[in-house]
């Protein structure tokens, strides 16, 4: 028994339609699983190397379909880059002015965070005291603010060092 050219350019063919079928199928049920497109994201360092591999892991597992790029910036430079296109969000500090529209995502209390030599033992900075402080680079309005809650506290900033890093709220 011989297969036909005719039988055999059927049988070629009906291979490729199931190919073809079943590629359609793999891709419809991906597209069932989340949403699709693309996005970029900018986050300071101290983000994406401890928070954003775990979240961007379970994003994935939910979105297969969406390609996202995170970009790693300081604060000033994220908000430049959303102004300007080359990402689309960010997750950092608020920025000041009337450019971006921000979210607050978290609330944290700010708190002073020294050793026993200054308080004495006691937990408690004695009024008068001089403090130095190393904090993360704020809005006016906020670091106005923390230094009044200081000064109604007795306290006067001896001197303070600004780090564009959310490393700072940890030192």
């Amino acid at each position: 028994m011989e297969v036909t050219p005719a039988a055999g350019e059927f049988y070629r063919t009906c291979v490729q339609i199931i190919r073809e079928l079943d590629e359609v199928a793999g891709r419809i049920s991906r597209l069932s699983h989340g949403h699709q497109g693309s996005f970029a994201l900018g986050a300071s360092p101290v983000l994406t190397h401890r928070l954003l591999g775990r979240a961007l892991l379970k994003y994935n597992e939910r979105n297969p379909n969406v390609h996202v790029r995170i970009v790693e910036c300081v604060a000033e430079a994220q908000h430049q880059m959303i102004i300007s296109g080359q990402i689309d969000f960010g997750l950092g500090s608020q920025p000041v002015g009337g450019a971006l529209r921000s979210r607050r995502l978290l609330t944290t209390a700010e708190c002073i965070v020294g050793n026993d030599a200054l308080s004495g033992g006691t937990g408690e900075i004695p009024r008068g005291s001089q403090i130095k402080l190393v904090l993360p680079i704020l809005s006016p309005k906020r670091h106005a603010a923390i230094a009044a809650s200081l000064a109604a506290q007795g306290l006067t900033i001896a001197a303070e060092l600004r780090i564009d890093s959310a490393l700072a709220i940890l030192i």
